[in-house]
């Protein structure tokens, strides 16, 4: 059950008592993601790879994209993703001499 923009209903209708059942594609195509690091003055470096983003990928992109262009004057931010937060990632940051801060995990109310 599709409508005109290829969304997925919401509401739908059965015989008094039954339930409904709508099979849903998850993805269309090919899921690629982006992972990217910026600054005041722009982007710094960037990387697309096919698929989800494993820990391997992130400290692939840390050594190759954005380890070459760190210095003792930089400052790393990241959040407090698990590819983040492993220590191979955290310690290759710290042999450029920047400095690495990890954001504390946000508190729900």
């Amino acid at each position: 059950m599709k409508q005109e923009s290829g969304r997925a209903r919401k509401v739908a209708w059965s015989l008094q008592g039954e339930k409904v059942y709508s099979y849903r594609q998850k993805n269309r195509g090919q899921k690629y993601t982006l992972i990217g690091a910026i600054s005041v003055d722009g982007i710094v470096c960037h990387k697309i790879i096919k698929g989800s983003m494993k820990k391997q990928d992130f400290l692939e992109f840390v050594k190759t994209e954005l380890c070459p262009k760190l210095n003792e004057k930089k400052v790393v931010i990241m959040d407090n993703l698990n590819s983040h937060k492993a220590i191979e990632v955290q310690q290759t940051i710290s042999q450029t001499g920047a400095r690495l801060l990890v954001l504390p995990r946000s508190v729900e109310r």
